[in-house]
């Protein structure tokens, strides 16, 4: 090394002068005539930026180049780089390097996209800025990127380095990891400011795997931001090398506070609460604790927090740490909720629409729910409970209980179908009982004549469909179905041989195993026949009806129906029901009865239409 000094301010050159710097950029295997100016000017109030040593570096043909270059100001001015053209040399210098993607940033980062075999000489200027004003403080620096053929050999490759701090006053050790891919034998160095101060590199581990020791213990004057620069070299007979900056900052402790942000407070019972933490200073990166300094984190974010005290401290990257702070986490009361339902229903009845949970908007779930409904069928007879479940917009959630009974329903018998002979004399009548199965005792049954007993005697003129309903003690309740054929014959002895096309000769029709339609047989089940309560497999009662009667509807077959209630005039008045009906399925309506109102019940199936009239007494 030769030392250089001036008297004056001034701008000075320092380089070494060869036949080659004709040549232009591209050196070739000559790197001699590199050149160096400083201008420095000691009224202004700074120390002049520093390049430390640029040695020449092989890079490989073809492969994208991406190089810091390794300065600092001592002072911690903002430095600008700019790409200036080499001493003696032509503006056009660059333009073969340009055209295959070189460039220079202003924080010093050399790229070059596609580079070129050959020794590239390049020419930096570092300015300096104190509060965004140029100080007219620069340094020149040339140096050259030597860039070979690729063959068969890649650089090493650096293993995860990253910036460094320490406390003015003690030691930074850390170890520097690189490698060859090749297995070929590594060589690291190391360059920057901090080995003028005592700093120490030393490779302890050779081979492709290669390892080094960086040691430093800074004075307390020695406060600020270094650049050190790392390299690895491989001992192919054409070496290819691999460079990576870091930055190490000498500080001393300074005070900072904790602040923090409650992101959520935990729900009763719960450890859900979150607390982010910040801090006003320190020297990056943080760490956060939240039991007093006992544990350190890298994040500041905690969660599954419980209700409590917590202890906030901050530890910044040369162990200087804040006064605690104290966070305390109220925990949010879970919503208040209740649920209304029926005690039982029937397990034929209508699936329950589940619409008694508060505060709405929650779910329901259990045995036989489904979409909000509960399916007795589904979820079977016995006890059952449901649950209603609700969340609040702090995210606290609750859940409730009831239980709901599913009570068997009866189910409704009226025996075999009959026969009578209208005008023969006792074979004018027949006697019509009604049982059941299941269900819970005592019993009421329900004719569509209007009689409530278990037997009645009845004698059709027509062929005529009787419907009993049978209700147990918990109201649950099914129909059935009985027809009662009429014949104008006299009656037989149950052998008969008649069709069941209703063409049969009427002399043979009895209650025996030839029931069957005789020929003077009509059927009542007509459309638009308003004054019948019992059609087919619909059957409603009571009719005439009371004006505290709720109307009753059964339907003996499965279907899609609708039940409306419409006006003499033929206006719609009310829709009772729309949808589906299983088979001998009962409904009850409250249809709001008027003494001596009197209006049409239409029901229309999948493929008919039917009406009644109904009277209200």
């Amino acid at each position: 090394m030769q030392p250089v000094t001036w008297l004056q301010p001034g701008v000075y050159a320092v380089y070494w002068k060869s036949c080659c710097r004709s040549v232009g950029s591209n050196f070739s295997n000559n790197p001699n005539g590199l050149f160096a100016a400083v201008s420095y000017n000691p009224d202004i109030p700074s120390s002049s930026p520093q390049f430390y040593d640029i040695p020449v570096f092989n890079f490989v043909e073809g492969e994208p180049i991406t190089y810091n270059i390794n300065m600092e100001d001592p002072d911690g001015h903002k430095q600008d780089y700019t790409l200036e053209i080499p001493y003696g040399l032509s503006a056009d210098v660059y333009d073969q390097m340009i055209e295959t993607g070189f460039q220079l940033t202003s924080n010093g980062t050399i790229t070059w996209a596609d580079p070129l075999v050959g020794k590239w000489l390049v020419n930096v200027r570092l300015r300096e800025q104190i509060d965004g004003y140029y100080t007219g403080a620069y340094i020149e620096r040339e140096f050259i990127i030597d860039v070979v053929s690729s063959g068969d050999n890649s650089a090493p490759a650096f293993h995860h380095l990253h910036s460094k701090a320490v406390r003015a006053g003690e030691t930074l050790t850390f170890e520097v990891e690189a490698s060859d891919s090749e297995g070929q034998n590594v060589i690291m160095t190391a360059y920057g400011s901090p080995f003028d101060k005592g700093a120490v590199f030393n490779q302890t581990v050779y081979g492709s795997m290669a390892t080094g020791s960086f040691t430093w213990s800074p004075t307390e004057n020695e406060t600020g931001t270094y650049q050190v620069q790392f390299a690895a070299t491989d001992d192919h007979s054409t070496p290819l090398s691999s460079q990576v900056n870091i930055s190490i900052t000498v500080a001393e402790c300074t005070e900072y506070s904790v602040g923090y942000d409650i992101v959520a407070r935990p729900c009763e019972g719960s450890d859900n609460g979150q607390v982010r933490l910040s801090a006003n200073g320190g020297i990056a990166p943080l760490s956060y604790s939240l039991d007093g300094g006992s544990t350190f984190q890298a994040l500041p974010e905690f969660g599954s927090l419980g209700p409590g005290s917590y202890s906030a401290i901050v530890m910044d990257a040369i162990n200087c740490v804040s006064a605690p702070i104290d966070i305390f986490l109220e925990e949010i009361p879970l919503p208040q909720l209740s649920l209304v339902l029926p005690s039982d229903i029937c397990e034929n009845a209508v699936a329950l629409e589940l619409t008694g949970g508060s505060p709405t908007g929650g779910m329901y779930s259990g045995a036989g729910v489904e979409n909000g409904y509960f399916y007795p069928e589904q979820a079977g007879l016995g006890v059952h409970t449901l649950f209603y479940s609700y969340t609040d917009t702090n995210g606290c959630s609750n859940t409730i209980s009831r239980t709901i009974t599913v009570n068997e329903a009866p189910v409704a018998d009226t025996g075999s179908d009959a026969v009578v002979y209208p005008g023969k004399g006792v074979n004018s009548c027949t006697t019509l009982t009604g049982g059941s199965t299941g269900g819970v005792a005592p019993f009421t049954y329900t004719w569509s004549t209007g009689e409530s007993s278990q037997t009645i005697e009845v004698c059709p003129i027509d062929t005529t469909t009787y419907t009993l309903v049978v209700s147990d003690i918990n109201g649950c309740h099914s129909s059935d179905d009985i027809v009662v054929y009429t014949d104008g014959g006299s009656p037989g002895n149950g052998n008969g041989n008649g069709n069941s096309n209703g063409n049969g000769n009427g002399n043979g029709k009895g209650k025996g195993n030839g029931k069957g339609q005789g020929t003077n047989a009509k059927s009542m089940v007509a459309h638009g026949f308003e004054d019948e309560t019992t059609i087919a497999g619909v059957m409603i009662y009571p009719n005439p009806m009371t004006e505290a009667s709720p109307l009753t509807v059964a339907f003996k077959e499965a279907d899609e129906v609708t039940v409306d209630i419409i006006a003499l005039s033929g206006r719609i008045i009310k829709q009772l029901y729309q949808g589906p009906t299983r088979a001998n399925q009962v409904f009850s309506f409250d249809v709001d009865n008027k003494h001596g109102d009197i209006y049409v019940c239409r029901i229309t199936t999948t493929n008919e239409v039917y009406s009644f009239k109904v009277i209200v007494r």
